[in-house]
């Protein structure tokens, strides 16, 4: 009973300890400021955020769970839900996207994976927004199925020598490195013989080009990797050992923020509370109809914060939990956006030019048509199903032609293969 109460007061003197420092070093965030897209591109937005990022380094908020020998503060999951409590409503870091991909992502994985003299290297770096990471995971031939990636690592002498190609990198272009699978050991079933490297993304013989969406702005990229040499000290995990690496990697982006992460940009909305400002600005706010759908996206944000705590709490132990918080998302995304737009009518579709690219109503009209990305990406919502199913709950698994075969023959036979 006396350590629950001494945790407790600690934790109270803590949340104190974030009150006061966030008054004194952050600006307020106006209610009815419009968020920007995860993949809005924009550079000077980025370069402002790793200003904050440091920040929040400076005065002992990155990294709040993150390894103190690395820069960050040692401290429970505990500390960072209240640090994230208290900063809504406050300007944090906008990295977008790589947010994700850096903190929650790579940046975890490079804690767990990479050798001593790596990380020492990078995550200081990470911490302070002096680096970005994404993601060099999916090819034209491996989205889903991401054992199925022909990215070729050689190695040769002291350095591994990369060829092949990747795609759908999130905000690449911002990033200072990469972290990319490629396949080590073409003799070895699909879920062996993969390794992981880090490719810085000016590397020589590393190009990347461009994928404008729907919405017509950028933010997806494509590499191609033509011989791109990384020393040794670039692997992040053993060789031929990617697989592990991977689960991993896949569980924290599946998570998708319910991890605590190195710093503090989440949503500063309360929950609903953008569409309350929907109805009014476009003149609904006593709408029945549009109160009615508020309510429900109301109880459908609680249910999804649930869910992404419960799975906070038990990651550690039981890191496949992050399945059902990405599942729970890629379910919400939609719905949410679907919402917001019937919410908005007329104002949502189309806005006065003065608004710009990214005023309030522009972003409604983004995140609807970006919305089933979230389904879609780290694995679709069939693939959550078949996560909880199968590896959670010990269901049968399904077929499979290629389990246990040599990555070289399943080529072979996919390519002789006949309906």
């Amino acid at each position: 009973m006396a350590e629950t109460m001494n945790q407790s007061d600690e934790l109270d003197r803590y949340r104190a300890h974030v009150r006061g420092w966030l008054e004194d070093n952050l600006d307020r965030r106006p209610i009815d400021a419009p968020e920007l897209p995860m993949m809005h591109e924009d550079g000077a937005r980025v370069e402002a955020a790793r200003k904050l990022q440091r920040v929040l380094f400076d005065g002992g908020f990155a990294g709040i769970t993150w390894p103190t020998e690395y820069g960050g503060q040692g401290l429970s999951q505990a500390h960072q839900e209240i640090f994230d409590q208290e900063s809504v409503g406050f300007v944090l870091p906008a990295f977008g996207a790589l947010h994700v991909t850096t903190y929650l992502v790579c940046g975890p994985a490079i804690v767990q994976f990479g050798t001593e003299a790596f990380k020492r290297e990078h995550v200081p770096a990470i911490l302070r927004g002096d680096e970005l990471w994404c993601q060099f995971f999916s090819e034209p031939a491996a989205g889903s199925d991401l054992a199925g990636v022909q990215t070729r690592a050689s190695f040769d002498g002291h350095e591994w020598v990369i060829k092949g190609s990747k795609v759908w990198s999130t905000m690449a272009a911002h990033a200072e490195y990469g972290m990319c699978l490629a396949r080590t050991n073409w003799n070895a079933p699909k879920h062996q013989g993969l390794t992981w490297f880090a490719v810085p993304t000016d590397a020589t013989g590393l190009t990347m080009r461009s994928i404008r969406q729907l919405d017509g702005s950028v933010g997806f990229y494509e590499e191609f990797l033509d011989d791109v040499r990384v020393e040794d000290e670039a692997r992040i995990g053993e060789v031929d050992d990617g697989w592990r690496v991977a689960s991993a990697v896949l569980a924290n982006e599946r998570a998708g923020g319910a991890i605590g992460d190195g710093g503090g940009a989440g949503s500063a909305r309360e929950l609903g509370a953008d569409l309350v400002l929907t109805a009014r600005a476009s003149g609904r706010g006593e709408s029945g109809a549009a109160k009615d759908l508020i309510a429900r996206i109301r109880t459908e944000d609680w249910v999804n914060a649930q869910i992404r705590r419960r799975v906070a709490e038990v990651a550690e132990e039981h890191p496949l939990a992050g399945a059902y918080a990405k599942l729970s998302s890629g379910i919400l995304a939609p719905s949410r956006a679907t919402a917001a737009m019937q919410i908005g009518r007329g104002a949502v579709v189309a806005w006065p030019r003065e608004e710009g690219e990214h005023g309030e109503h522009s972003g409604i009209a983004t995140r609807y048509l970006g919305s089933r990305a979230v389904s879609i990406s780290a694995g679709s919502n069939e693939m959550q199903r078949n996560i909880i199913s199968e590896r959670i709950l010990g269901l049968p698994r399904e077929p499979s032609f290629d389990r246990g075969k040599p990555f070289n023959q399943i080529l072979r036979d996919a390519s002789n293969w006949q309906s």
